[in-house]
């Protein structure tokens, strides 16, 4: 798993962070998303199906569960599945 930008600076109309992932299996996986703190501020859920390719990029628009754009800071994004998870930083620069 990676982020396509490390650094993330929306005041400057970025579109949202793109978050690429290799998937070994297709099913039910999460991305996580916690702050410095170590807070969880957003879960998102997707489910692949078969007939998607392997890599696939999902977005997240830099906003907490009650949508409410998150703080300028450092992020880690959990990846988990049923094989595993990763993990990746992301800078957020407002």
């Amino acid at each position: 798993m990676w982020v396509s930008r490390n650094l993330y600076r929306p005041d400057f109309d970025f579109p949202p962070v793109q978050v690429r992932v290799h998937l070994a299996l297709n099913g039910i996986f999460s991305l996580k998303i916690y702050n410095s703190a170590g807070e969880l501020v957003r879960v998102l859920d997707y489910e692949a199906d078969a007939n998607a390719p392997l890599d696939r990029t999902y977005p997240w628009d830099a906003r907490n569960q009650n949508q409410e754009p998150v703080a300028s800071g450092v992020y880690i994004i959990y990846y988990t599945s049923r094989l595993g998870s990763q993990q990746a930083k992301l800078l957020i620069a407002r």
